[in-house]
C-alpha cells in the first residue's frame, strides 16, 4: 500500500527539441513566419484604420472646409480635361474633301512643288 502511495516518476515519452537542438533552418523558417504574420496584421490594420480615416474625413471633415476655401482652388474637381473626340465625342469639326484640297495646296506652294493630282475612287 506504501508503494502505491508513491508517485511514480514521468516517463520520458520522446526526446522534445530544444531551443538549443534545433537546427539553424528551422529556427529561421519559424522566426520568418512569426515576423511575416506580425507584418502582415500590421498591415491590415493599417489599411483598415486609413480608410475609417479617410470616411470620417470625406464625410464630415472636407464639407465644412470646402465651404471656407475659394472656388477657384478645385480640391475636388477633375484633374484630367478630355479632348473631344478621345471618348467617342464628335471633336467639333469635320475634314471635307475642300478642306483638305486647300490644306494640300498651301502645303505644296511654301514646298514650291506642284499638287498631286487627285485619285478618284471607282
Amino acid at each position: 500500500m506504501a508503494e502505491q502511495s508513491q508517485q511514480q516518476a514521468p516517463t520520458p515519452l520522446k526526446h522534445k527539441k530544444t531551443i538549443y537542438d534545433a537546427g539553424y533552418g528551422s529556427i529561421f523558417a519559424r522566426n520568418f513566419l512569426a515576423g511575416f504574420a506580425r507584418a502582415l496584421g500590421t498591415l491590415m490594420v493599417y489599411l483598415f484604420l486609413g480608410g475609417v480615416m479617410y470616411y470620417l474625413a470625406a464625410t464630415y471633415l472636407l464639407p465644412q472646409i470646402q465651404n471656407l476655401l475659394p472656388s477657384s482652388f478645385p480640391l475636388f474637381g477633375p484633374t484630367i480635361q478630355q479632348t473631344p473626340g478621345f471618348t467617342g465625342e464628335p471633336a467639333g469639326y469635320t475634314i471635307t474633301p475642300e478642306k483638305l484640297e486647300g490644306v494640300s495646296e498651301l502645303f505644296q506652294q511654301n514646298q514650291g512643288l506642284d499638287p498631286p493630282e487627285p485619285q478618284q475612287s471607282p
